[in-house]
């Protein structure tokens, strides 16, 4: 919006923001990273005409020539394009997500533990090409954390190892019992 931009600039040149009560922040030590998606559309469209190579970082600065005004473009230091996520990388983000969702069940005396399949159609499912790694949580807040906390909350998980597979492409959650003796720990 262009309210922010002005605030950004009124930062970038004066190292200070005003509220609207006239109160202001110093900015002198703060360093600043914007982050955007601008452009991230051109990237995965092919050019026209008979060249059908994808677009290369130059669409996305043309891009941000158009959405971002001469005057906020000077004054930023770096711009920095990040390459699309690869498969590797989207199961590890995928990993360390279950991870945190089996360090909160352990809190809750539940050990999580999933198959390589559940990581792959997690990861896979979750990956958007312009938006990145950002549906994956959304994806495991719907297949993985709302059927487990409905569980807990039903009093039906503690003292119970959960493990995520998948079965005919679907995500399941199998329950069982954990032996008295083990310690709850996510892994």
């Amino acid at each position: 919006h262009k309210d922010i931009y002005n605030i950004l600039l009124s930062a970038m040149d004066y190292a200070t923001i005003t509220d609207s009560q006239g109160r202001r922040a110093d900015l002198r030590h703060a360093i600043i990273i914007m982050t955007s998606n601008v452009g991230a559309q051109q990237m995965n469209r092919p050019l026209i005409g008979f060249d059908d190579s994808p677009r290369t970082k130059q669409a996305i600065f043309d891009e941000i020539e158009k959405v971002f005004t001469p005057e906020f473009r000077n004054r930023l230091d770096k711009i920095i394009v990040f390459n699309t996520l690869d498969k590797d990388s989207m199961k590890a983000i995928t990993t360390k997500e279950l991870r945190i969702v089996a360090d909160l069940l352990a809190l809750q005396n539940v050990k999580l533990t999933y198959s390589e399949d559940a990581v792959n159609y997690l990861s896979n499912k979750g990956y958007d090409s312009e938006f990145g790694a950002i549906p994956l949580a959304r994806l495991i807040e719907d297949e993985v954390k709302e059927p487990l906390v409905n569980q807990l909350l039903q009093g039906t998980l503690f003292g119970k190892r959960v493990h995520l597979m998948l079965r005919k492409g679907q995500l399941m959650h199998q329950v069982k019992k954990l032996p008295d003796e083990l310690p709850v720990s996510a892994c």
